[in-house]
């Protein structure tokens, strides 16, 4: 008891919080909103603080709770602290724009808690059962979120990406139903164990069962076929929610991910092999080549994320439970350089607009050298430039794929990585070499904000001049 007590304490923690801050916010004047941020942020920092403990104590050993519906092991512990520092510093960069939008509200908070909750039980989830019920609540509050703004653009974002959720949803579910009628089980390490001692009878229903489960984590991941919601949602939600958006639920997938792949099918794998191939080639196609016309850039950001997700699919190719470590790093590099990219178009928004438009970013190289370098930075570090942290990335998943064999689809990648580096240098070249039309200003992010947006470049190159050492902490 007193065990379970401690390692569900940073769940606990966000919980209660969650409801703390919806009932205060009744009592204080709209004049006092900054209390809801700091209590948010005195959360995330309290759930760290729990999360460190936990790592300190018990990081050793794995512990099932609830007979058998949460599991706990360092990998959870380790992801979860990151998506908490990573939600500190996304609400430190969009505080003066939610200001400025009117999102500055408990309610907004109270949903992104409610999100992490999510993600946080989908990271741990040691059945079917919990991993549906921390996809849903990761979901369901993005949906409200994503409408706070009130306008037609979001609405259609938000409709969008709940249809396509609900479809998802109802796939994963019916691919759960197949193994459990297979298994007679939901419990992840119990099917493990059925199917690697060849109880299971029928291998082909367990296969499409598979597959239909595997769709859930596609979803999730925003990659073909459930790629759609993607680029509408990124540019019909205000910055800010698209930057919780593009960050940290990527990194509950790869925790969903882990967990199939690793703590329930690996005897299974070489059946989902073809199925990751086709899925991380048609996602960096069509990412690559449609993100090449765009204009805005929280369109393009949108496409690139669907190239993205289609190298980490090509990572997964490779990744049984020995080489999980380079797809660990590639969605860590990932979300860091996408938070640093997203900090930047918020500095650049105000009370009026957002920073949406890539003719929005001419001179501002010139303008503000040091938020230009910056930019430049993170665009290099998503196009795989070294000496970034996301040319090493790439490099190692390439060096996966080529040392299994897989040298064909380590060209494709490699192609379509080139023609992705174009749309990123038509970025920069607009940042540095095009004539400034209209003085700009960087007033949407705080002063703090600035130092973070700062540090978090120097993180990106400091990642990418010594990457082994973090490659060595992303192992399993």
């Amino acid at each position: 008891m007193y065990i379970g007590i401690i390692l569900t304490l940073p769940e606990i923690i966000i919980s209660i919080m969650a409801c703390f801050i919806l009932i205060i916010d009744l009592f204080i004047s709209n004049k006092k909103r900054y209390i809801n941020y700091y209590l948010t942020q005195a959360t995330l920092i309290l759930t760290i603080l729990s999360l460190v403990y936990i790592a300190h104590y018990h990081a050793t050993a794995r512990f099932s709770l609830f007979h058998g519906a949460l599991l706990f092991d360092f990998f959870s512990v380790e992801l979860k602290t990151i998506i908490m520092l990573i939600t500190i510093v996304i609400f430190i960069y969009s505080k003066k724009y939610m200001i400025y939008m009117d999102l500055f509200k408990a309610e907004y908070f109270v949903l992104c808690l409610l999100s992490i909750l999510g993600m946080m039980i989908m990271i741990s989830s040691g059945t079917f059962l919990s991993l549906y019920l921390g996809l849903e609540l990761l979901s369901l509050p993005i949906y409200s979120l994503i409408i706070m703004n009130k306008n037609n653009t979001s609405a259609e974002a938000s409709i969008k990406y709940f249809i396509m959720g609900s479809i998802a949803s109802g796939i994963f579910l019916f691919g759960v139903s197949l193994v459990y009628g297979m298994t007679g089980s939901i419990e992840l390490l119990l099917i493990k164990k059925l199917v690697m001692n060849h109880e299971v009878f029928s291998d082909i229903t367990m296969q499409y069962g598979l597959v239909f489960i595997i769709a859930g984590l596609i979803f999730k991941f925003g990659a073909v076929p459930f790629h759609m919601w993607v680029p509408d949602v990124y540019e019909g939600s205000p910055i800010s929610v698209t930057l919780f958006i593009g960050t940290i639920p990527k990194i509950a997938a790869l925790g969903m991910s882990y967990r199939l792949i690793v703590n329930t099918f690996p005897s299974l794998y070489e059946e989902l092999e073809f199925l990751f191939i086709i899925t991380g080639m048609i996602s960096l196609f069509i990412g690559n080549i449609f993100a090449l016309s765009q204009t805005d850039i929280k369109r393009l950001l949108g496409y690139s994320a669907i190239a993205h997700v289609g190298f980490i699919f090509c990572g997964l190719v490779v990744s049984d439970v020995h080489e999980f470590g380079a797809v660990n790093f590639y969605v860590f590099v990932y979300v860091l350089a996408s938070l640093g990219v997203f900090g930047v178009i918020i500095t650049l928004s105000n009370e009026k607009e957002e920073a949406s438009l890539i003719s929005q970013f001419q001179g501002l190289g010139i303008a503000y050298p040091i938020i230009g370098i910056i930019m430049m930075i993170f665009l290099f570090s998503l196009a795989g430039v070294p000496p970034t942290a996301g040319f090493f990335a790439k490099f190692f998943i390439l060096r996966n794929l080529i040392s299994y064999g897989y040298i064909e689809l380590a060209l494709f990648a490699i192609l379509m990585s080139v023609i992705g580096a174009f749309y990123y240098l038509k970025v920069i070249k607009t940042i540095f070499f095009d004539s400034l039309d209209e003085e700009i200003k960087i007033i949407g992010i705080s002063k703090i904000g600035l130092i973070f947006l700062i540090m978090n470049g120097i993180l990106v190159l400091f990642i990418g001049i010594f990457p082994y050492n973090f490659l060595k902490g992303c192992s399993i």
